[in-house]
């Protein structure tokens, strides 16, 4: 750690209960256990993130950067020591640990302040075996991780002045402990006031009888909250924070908060400004400058409803007094039995009023956090895919036309541009595809019959100016580009299904595929809908003037710009995808077969295959645009796409030969011939000695074998690495030689062409390393057994046959 570095942290103190005693008994075996305590300690603070600070004898002191992972190592530490004392004879280890969250001052070697303080008091404090730890951490690790600790309440720290609150979780290791029943040692309520875990509240059942968790937590909040009420019904007046933290201050944070919450509802009195400085801290503040407008609409909500209930209250409170003395007894029909009992229905009313409007005002303020919910999610996603489009016409040849997908109505893009997992995008394609199809049905069906009824209208009414064929061509173009959508969605939904699982990187290019092919379909079918329905209007509203043939112009040309850009494009994509995958067509790619990974056939040399077929290309472009093309690239460029193409072969044997070796049990093998040669040892028959010798040489033969074919796997994984370093070499020549000037033009095409001799000759070492690497792995393991059997078959028929047999 840094030198006087001054944090927040989470600090863990643990202590060996008895350490000096267990010493003066069995010291060899204490110091045994010691170091049991040290390791087992360490690995899990290491496995919890957390950092020793220094060790203090039998004491660890460590930080930790939350509260969650140390307790989480406190209560993992004490039920490995558990196991430990159950299954050992010795004597049993028993453990304290304190834990506590506070600013800490760290040293070199060193750390200080009050926090450090803090944990190992509560280390003392806690019985042997157990967890102690205070309110910070409590509030921190609440509904976080499940625990089941005992409230200590507010308890007494040598020389810590400041008001702790602890809670402790006993481990099984309690029971290893001798004096578990005696008093807790050190342990002093604070000064007039008894611990809250002591004092049930009315009408609760007993924290023993509960534990404490996060259940048993939320029960004590709730039990404080019906003790408040039924004092306030009792009363028949609203208590005042002062009150109820007179009478229920002792039981901690969570009376604290229980209070602070029924003030700022209206169900408990706040004080006035001028003395009540208690309530107002108990209060707290509601509204801070600066909050959300949804924040205000809620507090706005809250505020409204508490309102409602404070008056209802008021309301019940003075209906009570007033009917209180009505009734004069059993069976009073007088006229103030009659009035009681009439205030009792008016109380009835007014009581199932405020239900209904607490019911209303609930209902507004949660469709409003929906509502916001909602459009947060939807802004989300809608700035994702604007960030995606932007990427994509930034690096797309097509992006300019292909954005135009955003503000397509049958084309725009949804969540499944920013999926990241293949399963989840193929469903949202299917899902999409099917909802563009039946879409598009129902658009048709209705195109079908309201057009049918409007050329009947107009046909009727109005024959002189067909104003149907406007609406009909205005609402084809809808149809046109619907129809293309579905066509475009049922292709990518049963493109996706025969495809393979796509990696992440390997998506992402598929789905920049897809935006152009998508891009062109809409392009398409607006060349086809919107100049028909401009020349529709232009004819029946102008026809001397043929005006439509400036934007329908204009379209073409935007057509034809983006057609002649799509070819180039679109292959291009194809083959960066194809090489990421490590084939080469798309029938390569559907023949790997939906349920694997794409790029399995290469496995990890895919890499290896997409760099040579980089290197082809860039040597092609260098041949074409540079010197000596005409004489040179008619036969330098055949030869680098047979060279790539062997690669690629390459790559996917050597992968498969690693799929074989993974499969063969090299270590199963090794413990069967180490069996043999110990029982072979041991045998007093000299018969099953030749028998167990015989079976060992078998697997020794099975072993060389596998050596063998490991040492073949990495020799093509040499000539595999050698094959992109000749094309690198080459491609070095190639930029040699346009820098050298025109003298040694002829003596740089002569070394290129010696190079072009040694790269047909790797191009052969590759095909014999393919020969190799295509024959069965398993052949020459079948040649050893074959020759085994046969030659027990031979031993066997020399052997004679005695008169018994």
């Amino acid at each position: 750690m840094e030198q006087k570095d001054y944090r927040l942290a989470a600090i863990m103190y643990t202590d060996i209960v008895g350490y000096s005693r267990m010493m003066e008994r069995d010291e060899a075996g204490t110091l045994s256990l010691l170091h049991y305590h040290n390791a087992l300690v360490s690995d899990i603070a290491a496995k919890r993130h957390g950092t020793v600070i220094k060790t203090i004898g039998d004491a660890f002191l460590i930080d930790f950067r939350n509260t969650v992972e140390a307790l989480q190592c406190a209560m993992e530490v004490q039920s490995a020591i558990y196991e430990r004392n159950k299954r050992s004879d010795s004597q049993p280890l028993l453990l304290r640990i304190g834990l506590h969250l506070g600013d800490i001052y760290f040293f070199e070697n060193d750390a200080l302040g009050e926090g450090i303080n803090i944990a190992s008091r509560l280390q003392s404090l806690a019985r042997p075996g157990c967890v102690c730890f205070s309110q910070d951490v409590y509030n921190q690790v609440l509904n976080k991780i499940d625990f089941q600790a005992e409230k200590l309440g507010k308890v007494s720290l040598k020389n810590i002045t400041k008001e702790i609150h602890a809670y402790e979780i006993a481990s099984p290791n309690v029971e290893f402990d001798p004096d578990r029943d005696k008093p807790r040692a050190g342990f002093k309520p604070a000064a007039d006031e008894a611990p809250a875990a002591t004092k049930p509240l009315p009408g609760a059942s007993s924290p023993s009888d509960r534990g404490y968790g996060p259940d048993a937590a939320r029960g004590v909040l709730d039990d404080i909250r019906k003790a408040i009420l039924a004092d306030t019904k009792a009363m028949g007046r609203r208590l005042t924070v002062a009150e109820a933290l007179e009478r229920y201050g002792e039981y901690g944070v969570e009376a604290k908060e229980v209070i602070a919450s029924m003030a700022e509802k209206g169900l408990i009195q706040k004080a006035p400004a001028a003395g009540g400085a208690s309530g107002g801290s108990a209060g707290g503040a509601s509204g801070a400058p600066g909050s959300s407008d949804l924040a205000a609409d809620i507090g706005k909500a809250v505020e409204g409803i508490a309102r409602a209930i404070e008056q209802s209250v008021g309301d019940w409170q003075k209906a009570g007094r007033n009917g209180r003395g009505g009734r004069s007894g059993r069976g009073d029909w007088s006229d103030e039995g009659v009035r009681s009992r009439g205030n009792g229905r008016d109380r009835e009313s007014r009581y199932a009023d405020i239900g209904r409007r607490v019911e209303r005002g609930a209902e507004r303020v949660v469709d409003k956090i929906e509502r916001e919910i909602g459009r947060s999610s939807v802004l989300d996603e809608k700035s994702a895919i604007k960030a995606e489009f932007k990427r994509h016409a930034a690096e797309v040849g097509t992006g300019k036309w292909d954005a135009e997908l955003r503000d397509s109505e049958h084309f725009k893009p949804s969540s499944e541009e920013i999926e990241t997992d293949f399963a989840r995008y193929r469903d949202k394609i299917e899902a999409k595809a099917h909802k563009s199809s039946s879409g598009f049905v129902g658009n048709l069906l209705s195109f079908v019959g309201v057009n049918a009824l409007l050329w009947y209208i107009n046909l009727k009414v109005a024959p002189g100016f067909m104003w149907a064929a406007i609406v009909s061509a205005g609402w084809g173009t809808g149809i046109v580009s619907g129809f293309f959508a579905m066509l475009r969605g049922r292709a990518k939904a049963s493109e996706v299904d025969r495809m393979p699982e796509l990696e992440p990187g390997a998506l992402d290019l598929y789905k920049k595929v897809n935006r152009v092919k998508d891009s062109m379909a809409m392009h398409f079918a607006s060349i086809l809908s919107v100049p028909p329905l401009l020349f529709t209007i232009n004819l029946l509203t102008s026809p001397g003037f043929l005006w439509a043939a400036i934007p329908s112009g204009i379209m073409a040309l935007s057509f034809i710009g983006h057609l002649v850009a799509y070819p180039g494009t679109l292959r291009g994509l194809e083959k960066r995808l194809f090489r990421a995958l490590g084939v080469d067509s798309w029938r390569e790619l559907f023949r790997l077969g939906k349920g694997r990974v794409a790029g399995a056939a290469a496995g990890p040399y895919a890499s290896v295959y997409a760099e040579a077929a980089a290197i082809r290309d860039e040597i092609v472009k260098d041949l074409k645009a540079g010197k000596g093309s005409d004489e040179f690239g008619k036969d330098m460029i055949p030869t680098l796409d047979r060279y790539v193409e062997q690669v690629k072969l390459l790559s996917h044997s050597v992968n498969e030969i690693d799929g074989i070796v993974s499969t063969i049990p090299t270590e199963a093998l090794r413990r069967d011939r180490e069996a043999l040669e110990a029982k072979r040892g041991s045998a007093a028959s000299q018969a099953l000695q030749e028998e167990y010798g015989r079976s060992i040489d078998e697997i020794a033969r099975q072993e060389k074998a596998c050596r063998d074919l490991e040492d073949q796997r990495e020799l093509l994984r040499l000539r595999l690495g050698s094959s992109v370093n000749a094309l690198k070499q080459l491609k070095l020549d190639m930029a040699r030689m346009k820098a050298l000037p025109e003298a040694g033009e002829r003596q740089a095409m002569e070394d290129l062409r010696r190079k072009a001799g040694e790269l047909s000759g790797y191009l052969d070492d590759l095909k014999k390393g393919y020969d190799e690497s295509a024959g069965d792995p398993y052949a020459e393991l079948e040649r050893l057994v074959a020759e085994s059997e046969a030659k027990a078959r031979a031993d066997g028929d020399d052997t004679p046959v005695g008169p018994g047999r």
